[in-house]
């Protein structure tokens, strides 16, 4: 087949594989035309034939005939993986939840309103999405909303798509929570790139030193059970943060990049001193 015929072929495609097996889209026509030309230089085809099944939903690797996946039965599948780690109900959210808020109060930005958190089905959260006033702070695909109302005090939810595994929950509910805290303290009309790009940066340091401690815990428990799953979750936790970092989008991934620059070269602290003043990231 030439290069042309790859190419097309490859643009009906929804990814291409890397060598560390999770998924990799490419944004544009020169990736496809590069990874065409080099097949990658790994053992995996430099296209996704057209009998592959769908990618798992959160981690992105492809379904193969050793490894089936689970459906959620709405359009979603999970590598079994993933789905050992999943979070289906609000209760079993629960700790997970309450762990985070005591990482933002371990950074002194304590949350004293009790902000309620379900863990809803797809078309629960698209139906919000669709009452939300906030629109323009949705991905193409939107794994949890921050709904607030301001009347005589703000009141916020966090509503967060149920069957993630936990790292990619807690992510999502790091961002919604950092959504919720500058609602209820005054931060008013900020910029789609400045909201969503520090949110993003709290979402990417929690799972950052999470991973730290993954490391650890891989590392002393490597031959024990708690050891194995700590290594799959690390793996996940990295692929996860290079999905932040990497975001094509301006809103998302620039933005990302933008606060999180601000927030090495100033501290956190510093940062949302100077968005609050200016609704701008320090340069």
């Amino acid at each position: 087949m030439s290069s042309s015929g790859k190419l097309n072929h490859l643009s009906d495609q929804s990814g291409l594989r890397k060598s560390n097996g999770y998924g990799w889209r490419p944004n544009n026509d020169n990736d496809l035309a590069k990874a065409v030309e080099d097949g990658l230089h790994s053992p995996y085809p430099s296209y996704v034939p057209r009998e592959y099944h769908p990618l798992g939903y959160s981690c992105e690797r492809l379904e193969s005939v050793n490894a089936r996946y689970i459906s959620l039965g709405d359009g979603r599948s999970l590598c079994l993986e993933c789905m050992e780690s999943a979070i289906m109900d609000t209760g079993d959210c629960q700790p997970l939840y309450h762990s985070i808020r005591d990482y933002y109060e371990g950074m002194n930005m304590r949350i004293d309103q009790q902000i309620p958190m379900l863990l809803v089905e797809r078309q629960a959260l698209n139906e919000a999405i669709v009452g939300e006033k906030h629109g323009f702070h949705h991905m193409p695909e939107t794994r949890g909303l921050c709904l607030s109302e301001e009347q005589t005090v703000v009141s916020v939810t966090i509503l967060v798509l149920y069957g993630l595994p936990r790292l990619l929950t807690g992510a999502i509910l790091a961002n919604k929570l950092m959504h919720g805290w500058l609602r209820l303290q005054g931060y008013r009309k900020l910029n789609p790139e400045v909201e969503e790009g520090i949110c993003q940066v709290l979402s990417y340091m929690w799972l950052d030193g999470l991973s730290s401690t993954l490391a650890a815990l891989s590392s002393s428990s490597s031959v024990s059970k708690k050891g194995g799953k700590s290594i799959v979750e690390n793996k996940l936790g990295e692929f996860f943060m290079h999905q932040i970092a990497n975001d094509a989008s301006p809103t998302y991934g620039g933005g990302f990049r933008t606060a999180n620059a601000a927030v090495n070269t100033y501290g956190l602290r510093r940062t949302l001193d100077h968005i609050r003043l200016t609704g701008s990231f320090p340069l």
